[in-house]
C-alpha cells in the first residue's frame, strides 16, 4: 500500500514542468497531498532519490511541487511554540509546517539534488498579498515570509522564487514580495534593506533560529550529508554578513 501511494505521488509530480523551461506549474496538480507513507527520515531519502533521477533542469520544479503537497499549519499547532523552525526531517515527519519549514525543506532538497550551494539561498521577505494564497487560514495584508531563491548563475540578478504559490516565477515578477535579507547554510547572510526597515536585532533573532536548525541537523546522521557538501560537518556555523550573490 505504501509503495502504491508513493508511486501515485511520483506519477503526479512527473506532470510538473522543468523550472528552467517553463516557469508555470500546471494548476491541476498544485493541490497534491503528500500521504503519510512518504513522511519521515527514510521517505526523505526516497524523495531525494526520486528527484535525483530526473533531468537536472526538471528538479527545482518538482521539488517545489512535491514539498507544497504538505499541509500548512502554524507553529503553535505543530510544536506548541509561537515561532519554531523545523529541520527537513522534522518537517516531513510532522507532515505540516509554516512558511519557513517549507522553505528549509526545499532548500536542502535542492542541495541534495546537486544544485550548487552558491546558487540557492533562503530569503526572508515581506509578503503583501493575501496570506490565504500561501496556505494560511487567515488573510493579513502584510506578513513576514520565507522563500527559496534559485539563481541560474553567479551573475544572475533575477532568481527564480520557490514559494507556496502554484508557480515558480522570477523575483522581478513577484510584486507581492519585498526582499529583506538572504541567508544560507554556509553561514553567510546579506541584507537587502537598511536597518531602518529591519533592525539588526530582528535579523539576529532570525539568524539564531537558522543556526538552531543547522545545529540540530548536525546531530542527525540522516541529515548531515547536506552539511558535508557545504564543508561544515561537525563545526558550529558562524553567521557572517557577505555580499549578496547578485
Amino acid at each position: 500500500m505504501k509503495s502504491h501511494l508513493f508511486a501515485t505521488l511520483i506519477a503526479f509530480a512527473m506532470l510538473a514542468p522543468a523550472a528552467a523551461q517553463q516557469r508555470q506549474v500546471p494548476t491541476n496538480v498544485t493541490s497534491l497531498a503528500v500521504p503519510a507513507s512518504v513522511r519521515g527520515g527514510a521517505q526523505w531519502s526516497q524523495l531525494a532519490a526520486y528527484i535525483n533521477s530526473l533531468p537536472a533542469s526538471h528538479r527545482a520544479g518538482h521539488i517545489n511541487l512535491v514539498m507544497n503537497g504538505f499541509r500548512y499549519a502554524p507553529d503553535i499547532e505543530t510544536t506548541g511554540e509561537e515561532d519554531h523552525w523545523d529541520t527537513p526531517l522534522e518537517f516531513v515527519a510532522r507532515g505540516a509546517g509554516d512558511c519557513e519549514d517549507f522553505a528549509i525543506a526545499k532548500y536542502f532538497m535542492m542541495l541534495e539534488a546537486g544544485i550548487a550551494p552558491e546558487l540557492v539561498r533562503l530569503a526572508f521577505v515581506f509578503y503583501t498579498g493575501d496570506a490565504k494564497a500561501l496556505g494560511a487560514t487567515t488573510a493579513r495584508p502584510k506578513r513576514t515570509h520565507v522563500v527559496v531563491l534559485h539563481y541560474q548563475n553567479i551573475g544572475d540578478r533575477d532568481p527564480l522564487v520557490l514559494d507556496a504559490v502554484p508557480h515558480i516565477a522570477p523575483l522581478s515578477e513577484r510584486d507581492d514580495l519585498h526582499l529583506v535579507f538572504e541567508f544560507a547554510a554556509d553561514g553567510s547572510y546579506a541584507s537587502a534593506v537598511p536597518e531602518a526597515v529591519v533592525s539588526s536585532r530582528a535579523i539576529g533573532r532570525m539568524v539564531a533560529k537558522w543556526t538552531g536548525v543547522l545545529d540540530r541537523m548536525r546531530g542527525d546522521a540522516g541529515q548531515e550529508a547536506a552539511l558535508v557538501a557545504l564543508g561544515n560537518r561537525g563545526q558550529p556555523v558562524q553567521m557572517a554578513q557577505a555580499a549578496r550573490p547578485r
